[in-house]
């Protein structure tokens, strides 16, 4: 059993490799363990003389102690993967490594952390300082170490030291040529294929005159040392700092780069449990979305680059505001005398909140004129310092929907920063960008955009894939540019199921619609008001077209006038941020995110946010939305979402008891039918949302043990509709005559007003029939629930209670199980004549038979003879 070892991170590169084999030799260990598959490729010839062993988690835990164990090119035990639990079973341990100590979680009796460019370049220099003998393999070993971690010495990390080890090793007979061969390795076809994919999807932005470039993609091709990738695409690009993030499966790799004295790439792969050097890192992120895993490394590498600016210097000051009490009206007067877009809201000397013109121009078609201001303001804002660094107000202008930010010292305003501040300041700064950075922005056309192509191919089944493509094609054929919009896109990025096709195009749906559906030989659906159309292909599956469009509406939750649009304004009409975005399908866009609202930004929190202050107003049915959303997705509202659903609600208008259209009685059926639906109905109590139809709303403990109940009985027997039973039960203390006028109220359709109200009504009924302590036989229990349908009798059994119902449930069982012996043909040999008799003699011994009060053939054919001397 091995008593000394070695051992090092996983995905070992070349190193790794050579600082290990290098420790083994200086103190003549036993092997040189790895747990993972080797990053790099090293040459046969050099392996072959290697001691270098991969183990499994068995192999560790078999070893109970260690009298030695050397850790190399690590110092933070989450690298080491399963051999950390080595370090719990080491008499010593002696640690060599160049990685930052501020990462360092290893207890070592000894330990070597050097600044080198290289951990191999430490050691070589202590096994000369031995005088232990090197052979020319291990000098080329120790060779591919050096250069891979200092770029062939051109890395800024690179040391003296670095170079004396290569003199040294060259001296040994280390070959130069081989190891350079090897570094500069042609990449292979996979390699090749996401080196491609890496470069279409690659970023770059400046901050404070840093060029930082990074790229997002998920492949299912198992890539092979993705490092070279990384080098590639530095050389190529000529690029200062690359960071990537690949996904694979349900890892993501990352792989930072960085020849900026001010970007230290192991700082900001520390981050993610990882590390490396200023100049080369890794880490592998497990537990966490792509976009989730970019916001992420994008706020890291904001924070490690220091502000140049800070807000004072950038700011518009004094600051103009207005007052908190002032009308709609006479702000607007305001914002046009002194040319203002936004302004900051002030209760006496407080910033309460902010107020965009765009915002009070809505308001006034509204007629709200007088209305204060407090009733469309925002109230959940960002607000500065003048301290602040400036790139966190650049950051949220950018990502944000604020158009200003206030600064605020001391609880007094003292100015604001505008998007003209930002661009003014743009312009001033002079911006270097690296050459790929350009032509990227131009292929892309909006800088909010990334590749979620792999994503889509696997979250869709194959056929809507299939769809997508074959659309994309044809608008590429047709010249138009084509997007999924919407809520699947949300779902795609969520990883929930979504199969609804909203493609919208930038000219007229209509024509493209229709030369699809001539390819494709399906059903084709138009509606002239909205400019959309509808195809129904042969197999069922629908697509819906739309033209890109804006809206406008004359008055609260009036019908909408629409226009033709580009994309941008046709995502800036939508409802929320989170279904505010959209994938590009045509051509090579196919699998282009666009994302204008900052949708990804609310998905990570979780929040359900409007796209301005009147969306509410404008259709209040979006209140039930946002709260079906919320119930969904278990998300919460934003503050100033929340602030202007509470100002719709309560409106002295009643707005949403102005909506005609049975969208709210749609939008309510929706947050019944969600799993989660009981949130949903206590946010609708909670805000009153309902209070113009139905006063005295309410869902106590008792209501709760029904729902509850209900729910149970639904999944043991099933039924027609859930969010049936859910409603018929939410308002089952409320008459016939209410029930129904209430959904009258909300615009559900007559047919179903007519059935939801037998189904609140008859339950009701049946229950009071059937309670226990009314004396009825078994077969008049029975005769009086078998009149009624499977969902009225879960409701009868909900009216009960779980333990009564439970009876009810098996009882009906057992009598559906009860036959009488005697068939019609029976009687009728007995002499019973084949009219309305037979029919009677066959209930009443059904009716017997539940009872108990005729067990066998014989009792009921003596009960018809019986019958038929009584007749006579």
């Amino acid at each position: 059993m091995a008593k000394k070892l070695v051992i090092t991170h996983v995905n070992a590169d070349f190193d790794a490799i050579a600082s290990a084999w290098a420790a083994s030799r200086l103190y003549n260990c036993d092997s040189v363990w790895v747990c993972t598959e080797l990053g790099a490729t090293i040459p046969a010839k050099i392996m072959s003389v290697l001691n270098v062993k991969r183990v499994n988690e068995s192999e560790i835990e078999e070893l109970d102690s260690l009298d030695l164990l050397v850790i190399t090119d690590c110092n933070n035990s989450a690298r080491l993967g399963a051999l950390a639990e080595l370090t719990s079973k080491s008499k010593r341990i002696i640690l060599f490594d160049h990685h930052l100590p501020s990462i360092k979680n290893i207890k070592a009796s000894e330990e070597s952390i050097s600044t080198d460019g290289s951990n191999t370049a430490q050691l070589v220099a202590r096994l000369l300082a031995e005088n232990v003998t090197i052979t020319p393999q291990e000098a080329t070993l120790y060779l591919l170490g050096i250069y891979e971690d200092t770029g062939l010495m051109t890395f800024p990390n690179t040391t003296k030291n670095d170079a004396l080890a290569v003199a040294s090793l060259i001296e040994c007979g280390g070959d130069v040529f081989a190891t350079s061969d090897c570094i500069k390795q042609e990449l292979t076809r996979e390699q090749l294929i996401v080196l491609n994919e890496l470069l279409m999807n690659m970023e770059a932005v400046n901050i404070d005159g840093v060029n930082i470039s990074y790229s997002l993609i998920n492949t299912d091709v198992f890539i092979d040392d993705i490092s070279i990738l990384a080098q590639q695409m530095m050389r190529m690009e000529n690029l200062d700092t690359l960071f990537l993030l690949i996904g694979h499966g349900k890892r993501i790799s990352l792989i930072a780069r960085s020849t900026n004295s001010r970007v230290n790439a192991g700082v900001i792969a520390a981050k993610f449990g990882g590390g490396g050097h200023a100049a080369a890192a890794s880490a592998n992120i497990k537990g966490m979305l792509e976009y989730e895993a970019l916001e992420k490394l994008k706020i890291a590498i904001r924070e490690e680059i220091k502000p140049i600016f800070i807000v004072s210097e950038i700011m518009s000051s004094p600051a103009l505001a207005l007052k908190a009490d002032m009308s709609i009206f006479d702000a607007m007067e305001y914002m046009k005398w002194h040319n203002l877009n936004c302004a900051p809201v002030l209760e006496g000397s407080n910033v309460v909140g902010i107020v965009d013109r765009r915002d009070l121009s809505q308001a006034l078609k509204h007629k709200l004129n007088d209305k204060k201001i407090s009733f469309i303001m925002m109230t959940d804002i960002e607000t500065l310092s003048s301290n602040t660094p400036f790139k966190a107000a650049e950051n949220a202008l950018i990502n944000g929907s604020q158009r200003s930010l206030p600064v605020i010292d001391g609880g007094i305003l003292v100015g604001v920063v505008t998007r003209s501040d930002l661009l003014r300041l743009m312009r001033d700064e002079e911006l270097e960008r690296s050459s790929f950075e350009m032509g990227a922005k131009a292929r892309m056309g909006l800088a909010k955009t990334r590749s979620i192509k792999d994503i889509i191919i696997r979250e869709l089944p194959d056929r809507y894939v299939g769809y997508l493509m074959e659309i994309g094609e044809l608008a590429s054929s047709m010249n138009y540019n084509v997007y999924l919009v919407g809520g699947v896109v949300r779902d795609i990025l969520l990883g929930y199921k979504n199969l609804d096709m909203d493609i919208v195009v930038e000219g007229d749906a209509r024509i493209f619609a229709a030369e699809y559906v001539r390819i494709k030989n399906g059903k084709l659906t138009t509606y002239l008001q909205y400019k959309t159309a509808t195809v129904t292909l042969g197999n069922g599956d629908k697509i819906d077209f739309a033209s890109a469009r804006t809206e406008f509406y004359p008055a609260p939750a009036s019908v909408p006038i629409v226009e033709l649009t580009s994309l941008q304004q046709d995502l800036k009409r939508r409802d929320f941020t989170i279904n505010a975005m959209a994938v590009r399908i045509d051509g090579n866009y196919f699998g282009q995110l666009v994302d204008m609202f900052g949708g990804q930004r609310d998905l990570l929190d979780r929040k359900v946010r409007i796209l301005h202050s009147l969306s509410f107003i404008d259709d209040p049915t979006r209140m039930l939305r946002a709260i079906r959303f919320v119930s969904r997705y278990n998300f919460e509202l934003g503050a100033s979402t929340e602030m202007f659903l509470k100002l719709a609600a309560s409106s002295d208008e009643k707005i949403i008891a102005k909506t005609k259209s049975g969208k709210l009685f749609s939008e309510l059926k929706r947050i019944l039918m969600e799993d989660n639906y009981m949130t949903g109905i206590k946010m609708l109590i909670k805000y009153n949302i309902l209070t113009p139809f139905v006063q005295g709303l309410a869902v106590n403990d008792a209501k709760l043990a029904q729902f509850a109940y209900l729910d149970t009985l639904y999944k043991r027997y099933g039924g027609d509709d859930i969010w049936q039973l859910r409603y018929a039960l939410l308002l089952s203390n409320f008459t016939a005559e209410e029930f129904r006028a209430i959904s009258v109220a909300m615009h559900a359709e007559r047919v179903l007003v007519t059935k939801l109200s037998q189904l609140h009504s008859r339950g009701k009924y049946v229950a009071r029939k059937l309670k226990p302590n009314r004396v009825l036989k078994p077969s008049e229990r029975y005769n009086i629930a078998k009149q009624f349908t499977h969902d009225e009798l879960l409701m009868v059994c909900v009216y009960l209670g779980d333990e009564q119902g439970d009876k009810l449930i098996s009882f009906m069982k057992t009598c559906i199980s009860i036959k009488p012996e005697l068939t019609g043909n029976a009687l009728k040999a007995l002499g019973v004549p084949a009219d309305k008799i037979m029919g009677t003699l066959l209930q009443e011994l059904l009716n017997a038979r539940i009872d108990g009060q005729i067990n066998s053939r014989d009792e009921e054919v003596a009960y018809v003879r019986n019958r038929i001397r009584q007749n006579n």
